[in-house]
């Protein structure tokens, strides 16, 4: 019994190296996969920002994380809202170094006796 063949023509598709994968989109949003770990002797779920998605100093200083830590998956999701509302709060707080600066004194100021 023969097997029966598919008749792709005489130039099937090809897909390049660097070519997207069918059906495969750019992730979008900050946080990767979460998955689980190992964390003191227990496990826990974790999710870590995507390479393109860094941190500032400003963003580290005040307290957001690049990588959250919770005991289930839905504690999870909170916690990264949490910390996506912190980062758009940080963002939009005005740079502290503009217009805090303490007047520069006068060199001809005059002296105490």
């Amino acid at each position: 019994m023969e097997k029966p063949t598919q008749n792709r023509g005489s130039n099937p598709p090809r897909i390049d190296a660097s070519d997207p994968l069918p059906g495969w989109r750019e992730p979008s949003g900050r946080w990767a996969t979460p998955f689980q770990t190992q964390l003191n002797g227990g496990m826990v779920w974790t999710v870590a920002l995507r390479l393109g998605h860094r941190l500032s100093t400003r963003e580290a200083l005040a307290g957001c994380a690049s990588q959250l830590y919770a005991e289930t998956p839905e504690a999870l999701v909170v916690l990264t809202r949490a910390h996506d509302q912190l980062v758009e709060t940080v963002r939009n707080l005005p740079l502290t170094w503009s217009g805090t600066s303490p007047a520069v004194p006068d060199d001809d100021r005059e002296e105490d006796a």
